[in-house]
């Protein structure tokens, strides 16, 4: 688990390219703790270099069965829904759902 953490602080491309489907592979983890922390990592890679097909994996996770790593998701969509709010009024009901 601290590995996600050094990782996440050392975000550039060529690691990233070299990490991403080993994090993506944490996502469907048994422990949620490490979800959660794959979830963080990968909206930090993001950042730095946007990856393909990401939003797919962010609605994964925000379907997540622990409500952290739902949690971590929505930090994600905080900034994308402000960014482009057209491309998510399928989560809508979602959204609402995590708010109840």
């Amino acid at each position: 688990m601290a590995a996600l953490n050094v990782i996440a602080k050392l975000c550039h491309t060529s690691i990233i390219a070299a990490v991403q489907d080993v994090v993506f592979a944490l996502m469907q983890h048994t422990q949620e703790m490490i979800r959660k922390k794959a979830v963080m990592v990968l909206i930090s890679f993001n950042k730095v270099q946007p990856i393909e097909a990401f939003d797919t994996h962010m609605k994964r996770a925000l379907c997540d069965r622990d409500p952290s790593v739902m949690a971590a998701s929505l930090n994600y969509y905080l900034d994308e829904v402000k960014k482009r709010p057209n491309d998510f009024k399928d989560l809508l009901n979602s959204f609402i759902l995590i708010l109840k």
